[in-house]
């Protein structure tokens, strides 16, 4: 599915149901990265798989990106999805921007 975010196309994926849990993917990944862990982890949680932007089906940032526009791209994702108190789990890159978006928006 795609959404619009911050001016920017987002592609991401939702499976299973339960608490949501938002999984943000490493530095030239996609949500592909998740899709074994995904498989026992939907029986749980909400799934939340995101394509950040310049990676997988999302748009390629429209200006050079640094780890706070990807958490604020995070954040407009929780909002706009309206998901109430979200897990953040993140490789790489992704636990990089949980880190940042978790010390701007607890």
């Amino acid at each position: 599915m795609y959404t619009k975010i911050n001016n920017q196309e987002i592609y991401y994926q939702k499976l299973g149901e339960g608490k949501n849990l938002i999984m943000l993917h490493g530095w030239k990944q996609d949500v592909s990265t998740f899709h074994n862990v995904a498989e026992d982890l939907k029986k749980h949680f909400t799934l939340w798989l995101i394509d950040l932007p310049g990676f997988g089906r999302s748009e390629n940032p429209k200006y050079p990106f640094t780890v706070s526009d990807y958490a604020e791209i995070v954040y407009g994702f929780i909002l706009k999805l309206k998901l109430k108190k979200p897990a953040l789990l993140g490789h790489s890159h992704g636990g990089r921007t949980a880190i940042k978006l978790a010390s701007t928006h607890p």
